[in-house]
């Protein structure tokens, strides 16, 4: 049965078990669809590595610790360290995307400068900032000369070298790579203001609870978990629970459970041979009749349809 499915992996407290592209380099490359993601839609997760989203093709709708915004063709998303995100799409439109994710800490080869210019943006309240071309302000090379300089590549420029990278990974000096990673950063920080950062990112206790429960829904997804139990899972009442999770996700937790199970049923009827029925009850669903009907709301065709279309094409 074929599968060009992707998927996240995650740990502990949702975070993100990267595959970094390099054995001796902490940087992922990946060329992306957002078609090849169950129901178009990421799991939620988190990493303490910046992530750079281009949009070549289409748009995505992206969620940030529960702000969703539209990213369209020409896009560059800029995601701070530790926030909770994922793509969507809405409309069943299709996005064709760039992701380059790189560890904070290949930027600490001067500690000075780290500390002035990347931790400040870490500890930050912002959550992520969205650039193209027209809004982009160029670096002043020659200041002296008058007037601004054009910066040595444009953002697609750059992305289109680190996706060639991605695919000659063999073939390229390790120091090419790391340069353009570090060009993107550099015409990222360059765009980041003083009033982008200016306030100090408090809630962090919110944040980790958040994170719990999230994985408390990825280990126990398949098992008949109530409201009261996601709760407990870190002594909060019912109330918070909900409030946390439309704040950060906006969504409740008994959507969000329900949609994660879905997508969990998409990778299952597209990687294995069980049945339906048996899918319905690996997910957590013992009535294939309900199953059936929430997944018809939610992807428009049956589990059925949707493992023929999806193995046919």
């Amino acid at each position: 049965m074929s599968d060009n499915s992707i998927r996240i992996k995650t740990e502990k407290n949702a975070l993100e078990i990267i595959d970094y592209s390099f054995p001796d380099i902490r940087i992922a490359l990946q060329d992306r669809i957002l078609s090849n993601y169950a129901g178009m839609r990421a799991v939620c997760h988190w990493h303490s590595d910046f992530e750079f989203i281009y949009i070549f093709d289409g748009e995505m709708n992206y969620d940030i610790n529960g702000e969703i915004v539209l990213l369209k063709k020409g896009d560059l998303l800029f995601v701070n360290s530790e926030r909770l995100h994922y793509g969507f799409s809405n409309d069943w439109k299709d996005c064709k995307f760039f992701v380059l994710i790189f560890n904070t800490n290949l930027l600490k080869s001067n500690l000075n400068i780290f500390n002035k210019q990347v931790k400040p943006i870490i500890e930050s309240s912002l959550n992520y900032k969205i650039f193209n071309e027209k809004n982009i302000i160029r670096r002043i090379e020659n200041p002296g000369k008058g007037g601004n300089v054009s910066f040595p590549k444009t953002i697609k420029t750059l992305i289109n070298d680190l996706k060639f990278f991605s695919e000659h990974k063999e073939q390229i000096n390790k120091y090419d790579i790391l340069a353009s990673c570090f060009s993107v950063w550099s015409l990222v920080s360059d765009n980041i203001t003083i009033s982008d950062i200016s306030e100090i990112s408090y809630g962090q206790d919110d944040l980790d609870l958040q994170k719990h429960m999230v994985n408390f829904i990825y280990q126990n997804f398949q098992q008949q978990i109530t409201l009261d139990e996601i709760a407990a899972s870190v002594n909060v009442s019912r109330s918070k629970c909900c409030r946390l999770f439309q704040k950060y996700l906006n969504e409740s937790p008994i959507l969000f459970l329900k949609d994660y199970r879905l997508r969990k049923s998409c990778d299952l009827l597209l990687q294995s041979n069980y049945s339906i029925t048996e899918i319905a009850t690996m997910v957590g669903y013992n009535h294939l009749s309900y199953y059936s009907k929430i997944f018809l709301e939610k992807y428009g065709m049956t589990p059925h349809d949707y493992r023929k279309e999806k193995t046919d094409n």
